[in-house]
């Protein structure tokens, strides 16, 4: 996530100090510059390395990830071989019963198809699906893991 580090946290006693959980969002406990009590702290952010919009929340010269905050706030820790997922896609719905630790492959098993690669539109909205032009057909095939290693199942040209 560029600036927006995944792995950074703050203690649980603080995020609950400066911070209250209401239906997904984050709410200012305390005032100070420019900051009111009662109002839903932080702002969506586009993150490029995903392709999606993400709260974000400043605090102290950093940027948290809402969702992470929300996961210290009800559960204290955040474990280092893990990730705050949205395990239902939205990554803007960060109410706690959207959210879910996973590592790494269970968080890109569930991931959207781009829509975009390299800036082009691609050629199908489904998943491991494209279109073959040197012979007219879509094709598809999906990766599984066996025995440890990675590999890529062909599924057939289809028309």
């Amino acid at each position: 996530m560029s600036s927006v580090a995944n792995r950074k946290t703050l203690p649980q006693e603080l995020i609950r100090e400066w911070l209250t959980y209401e239906a997904g969002q984050l709410l200012r406990r305390k005032s100070g510059r420019g900051i009111t009590v009662g109002k839903t702290a932080g702002y969506k952010r586009f993150c490029r390395s995903d392709n999606n919009f993400r709260w974000v929340i400043n605090f102290k010269g950093k940027q948290y990830l809402r969702s992470n905050l929300i996961w210290l706030y009800h559960y204290g820790e955040l474990p280092a071989d893990r990730l705050v997922d949205h395990h239902k896609g939205n990554t803007l719905d960060d109410r706690i019963e959207s959210l879910r630790l996973a590592t790494h492959k269970e968080n890109a098993v569930n991931r959207v198809k781009s829509l975009s690669l390299k800036g082009k539109p691609t050629s199908s909205k489904y998943k491991g699906v494209t279109w073959n032009k040197f012979r007219n057909k879509w094709q598809a095939q999906l990766g599984v893991t066996r025995k440890g290693k990675f590999i890529k199942l062909f599924l057939g040209r289809f028309d």
